[in-house]
């Protein structure tokens, strides 16, 4: 155990069980953040193949002028 935990550990086994049950609730907290930020990071396209495909149309607008193409009457 490392020093720092074995001193986490000292100092939860001086404290009331309430307060210990409040130790516990902030470290659950942290870890909750902790698996936020994880969220948080760069796509990876191993998990999702789509990724890879994102940017693979380099022709601009696509939808460019799409309305007269749809609706477009004929006269």
């Amino acid at each position: 155990m490392s020093d720092t935990k074995a001193k986490i550990v000292e100092a939860l086994d001086a404290l009331p069980e309430d307060r210990q049950r409040e130790v516990l609730d902030f470290v659950e907290s942290l870890r909750s953040r902790e698996d936020a930020n994880a969220e948080e990071r760069e796509p990876d396209p191993e998990e999702n193949p789509l990724l890879d495909f994102i940017g693979g149309v380099e022709h601009g607008s696509l939808a460019q002028d799409i309305d007269e193409a749809l609706y477009e009457e004929e006269l």
